[in-house]
């Protein structure tokens, strides 16, 4: 339902390894997002490659906590009817691949508690 509603506001879906990814308005390499994806597909045990998305956002967006930021990472425990997911949002200008690989390995990373 997400994907569709996103779809309809202008944001472009590409799949890779099961990972959706959208992006609008902001060029960027994907290949340096498919390295970061296959370089972390081990340590992202949070969740299944399906259950992620990453955002590229234009520009700097409101997180989580309603501030201005550059790049969040959200994980979502799921529920009684949904799987666990995750969402990296990231602004393009960020984008490289020593920093994709660092939020792609905040969802796999383990809670201490």
């Amino acid at each position: 339902m997400r994907a569709l509603i996103l779809r309809l506001m202008g944001w472009k879906r590409f799949l890779y390894s099961g990972v959706s990814i959208f992006q609008r308005g902001a060029l960027i390499d994907q290949t340096v997002l498919a390295r970061a994806i296959d370089e972390t597909d081990r340590v992202r045990v949070w969740c299944a490659s399906e259950s992620l998305t990453i955002i590229i956002e234009d520009s700097n967006f409101s997180g989580l906590y309603d501030r201005k930021v550059r790049s969040e990472v959200v994980r979502f425990s799921g529920g009684w009817l949904t799987k666990k997911s995750a969402t990296i949002r990231v602004v393009h200008s960020l984008v490289n691949h020593t920093r994709m690989v660092e939020l792609l390995r905040e969802v796999g990373r383990v809670d201490k508690g």
